[in-house]
């Protein structure tokens, strides 16, 4: 598969992306990048594009680990549930 190169402009910084996901995809984040930056500056006028960068990386970075816990979490939980049912099954089998 051939990487799509895919040139955007990020609060006022222009850069090429090479991708092999498809160029609406990486315009969808390039554009909330840029929301949550410019969300950034608007909280605090005093900010240059690059801490509110830094701001929103450390921002993406903490929800994406949060996430990943979450999703550990819940498959703990599922391989518990799914030893319980098997458990439950093995006990009503054996009482036949």
């Amino acid at each position: 598969m051939s990487k799509n190169k895919i040139r955007l402009e990020i609060c006022g910084v222009e850069c090429v992306i090479s991708s092999d996901d498809s160029e609406e995809y990486i315009r969808t984040i390039g554009a909330e990048v840029s929301r949550s930056i410019n969300a950034m500056r608007k909280q605090n006028e005093r900010l240059s594009v690059t801490a509110a960068a830094v701001f929103a990386a450390l921002n993406y970075c903490d929800d994406c680990r949060k996430a990943q816990a979450a999703a550990e979490e819940a498959k703990q939980r599922l391989t518990l549930r799914k030893a319980e049912m098997e458990a439950e099954i093995n006990a009503e089998i054996s009482k036949r």
